[in-house]
């Protein structure tokens, strides 16, 4: 890869994760001494994530990580609706038997209660962005896959600003349903309760309160 394109995995990677949250001022010169590059590869990659929407840029103030706007979020999340479920049905016919199924189940059991500290919410959040990616690589379709991790990094980026609604128990019960579904290899109900899960959610969004 080039360096441009090294530098664009590495802070789209950072924004995904948070490490980068929405509102985030990025300067260039910061950036590129971070990096250890220049900063022509540092402008390729930010224009490359600005046209992804995944940073705003402004004449001479830089670039900022793009906040998003409750339409874009509910946009996204009808997509997901249409792909995710279709998603999780190929997963049980394809991939129940995948041990990284069982690690994320035994994980999100023992979860218990709310949590506690901003750790416990971004280990939630890490373990919520593994298992839908884990069930999109599952349908074996890599575009399909792609789609839905953009989409759902897209969704969760902006959890930081409209809370989470207190819904982390309901969301991890939702999580073990999906999973059960997946590990039996019922195809129908992993489909239902994928796409159970994304209306809780869209639900909650539309109330002002992502999840």
């Amino acid at each position: 890869m080039s360096l441009a394109d090294t530098v664009y995995e590495r802070l789209r990677a950072a924004i995904e994760n948070l490490e980068l949250p929405p509102g985030t001022h990025l300067q260039e010169v910061e950036l590129a001494s971070q990096y250890g590059v220049s900063r022509t590869p540092i402008r390729e990659a930010l224009r490359r994530l600005a046209v992804e929407g995944f940073v705003e840029l402004s004449h001479g103030r830089g670039a900022t990580v793009a906040q998003g706007n409750l339409r874009d979020i509910l946009d996204a999340y009808e997509v997901r609706k249409l792909l995710e479920p279709y998603a999780a049905a190929q997963a049980a016919r394809l991939g129940g038997d995948d041990p990284r199924l069982e690690r994320l189940q035994r994980e999100l059991a023992g979860l218990a209660g709310p949590p506690a500290t901003e750790q416990d919410v971004r280990e939630r959040e890490r373990l919520d962005r593994e298992l839908h990616g884990l069930i999109a690589e599952l349908t074996g379709n890599q575009l399909l896959a792609r789609i839905i991790r953009d989409l759902h990094s897209r969704v969760q980026r902006v959890y930081v600003q409209l809370g989470s609604g207190g819904r982390f128990e309901r969301i991890q019960e939702e999580h073990l349903k999906v999973i059960a579904a997946i590990r039996s290899g019922d195809a129908d109900g992993a489909a239902a309760a994928m796409a159970a899960h994304l209306d809780a959610n869209s639900l909650n969004v539309s109330r002002g309160k992502e999840t």
